[in-house]
């Protein structure tokens, strides 16, 4: 997993966490995230909450059919939004980067499914009988010391399809940097292949 580094002042300030293959990176710098171009940051709007990644009820699916290892094969980034605690106004996401070297175990009992990747963030939630899910998890975010600077919201809404897994994945980043709060929530359209 990348460090997710240290947000500070000036233009070049920036953060990065990779979650289940996926590149996170919101901040202000004039460079890229590995990839991509900065986009503007679009206006507020109704960002996920600890109650949307958490707690969610168990699905209509009976048994353990779904189970396997799994990596990120391709991102789209669909939206970036500055939610309502953001106070450094230039602030954005970038990157539309999966790195394919993370490997997300997931296994299912009964209605409950479960993701791990390999450096041990876990996120759980719904599976239904036809293969549509829910899952859900609050991810910290640390500086390179290990002191946490924040929290990831992290909700992924998607299908297993064969040896497929496309998916939404919404990360919402809010951390303190020296410039102030940072509060970026992006919503993605990930493909996860099956390796095992």
């Amino acid at each position: 997993m990348m460090d997710p580094g240290h947000i500070s002042s000036g233009s070049k300030s920036m953060q990065t966490r990779v979650l289940f293959g996926v590149l996170a990176c919101v901040g202000t710098s004039l460079v890229s995230c590995q990839t991509g171009t900065l986009d503007v940051a679009a206006p507020f709007t109704a960002c996920l909450t600890v109650n949307d990644v958490i707690n969610i009820p168990p699905g209509n699916a009976v048994g353990s059919v779904i189970w396997g290892t799994y990596q990120a094969k391709s991102k789209l980034r669909q939206t970036c939004v500055q939610c309502n605690s953001n106070t450094v106004p230039e602030a954005t996401c970038t990157g539309d980067f999966v790195d394919s070297s993370v490997r997300t175990v997931y296994i299912q009992e009964d209605g409950v499914l479960t993701a791990e990747d390999s450096a041990g963030e876990t996120v759980t939630g719904a599976i239904n009988d036809d293969g549509s899910f829910r899952i859900g998890s609050i991810i910290p975010l640390t500086n390179s010391n290990g002191i946490q600077t924040g929290q990831g919201l992290v909700l992924i809404e998607g299908s297993f399809t064969g040896d497929h897994i496309v998916a939404t994945m919404t990360m919402r980043l809010t951390a303190n940097g020296d410039d102030g709060v940072y509060d970026l929530q992006a919503t993605s359209t990930v493909t996860w292949e099956r390796v095992d």
